[in-house]
């Protein structure tokens, strides 16, 4: 139960820094998790960040720090307003944005989520998690290119979804966050995978 409630905010960072049992019951005994419970206008994901915090001051990663830099960027974000596209145009879909990180997290991203099979798979077959793929995830973070990584974000109650887009896709959004006209049929193969994927709305 606390591991779904923190991935609905730090996915990722929880893998790489609470993603064993035992290092989730640190969480679960540590003085950020008691807080919660001891302090008003604590709640779960603050108290993980802390705790995520402490223990890179302890045990410095250079992969996991970059995962958690990530994640409390795209957790200050806030929700963007509402656009209506032009009559024929394209618009962001409420709750969507694009935005530019200045690490590439998409190979990290990728190995997440065959991460998390690959432990439910195992877990359900011999209840032990592996560390082997957890540590798998750690050197892909740790080799995490510095340049720009643009994603798009869309806010889903409590949780934020960040999005990898192809070039083309980036130049639809950046279309549809000034609520414009597509300008040529060549993003037209585009435009219908946004709209699959939920991130424009369009108008006749």
């Amino acid at each position: 139960m606390i591991a779904f409630e923190v991935d609905r905010r730090w996915p990722l960072s929880r893998l790489l820094l609470a993603g064993r049992p035992d290092e989730l019951s640190l969480f679960a005994a540590s003085p950020e998790f008691r807080s919660v419970f001891e302090s008003r206008g604590k709640d779960l994901s603050r108290a993980f960040s802390a705790f995520a915090r402490r223990r890179l001051r302890e045990a410095p990663d250079d992969g996991a720090a970059a995962v958690l830099a990530f994640e409390t960027w795209l957790n200050e974000a806030p929700s963007p307003p509402p656009v209506a596209p032009k009559p024929g145009g394209i618009a962001l879909a409420s709750g969507v944005s694009v935005r530019t990180f200045p690490i590439d997290l998409s190979e990290v991203q990728v190995a997440a989520s065959s991460v998390k099979k690959h432990l439910l798979r195992r877990a359900w077959a011999t209840g032990i998690v592996e560390e082997g793929a957890l540590e798998t995830l750690r050197q892909v973070a740790g080799r995490a290119p510095s340049r720009p990584w643009t994603v798009a974000t869309r806010h889903r109650g409590r949780t934020i979804e960040a999005i990898n887009l192809t070039d083309e896709l980036i130049e639809v959004l950046r279309i549809a966050s000034r609520a414009e006209i597509v300008p040529t049929d060549r993003s037209a193969a585009a435009v219908g995978v946004a709209l699959r994927l939920g991130l424009i709305t369009l108008t006749d």
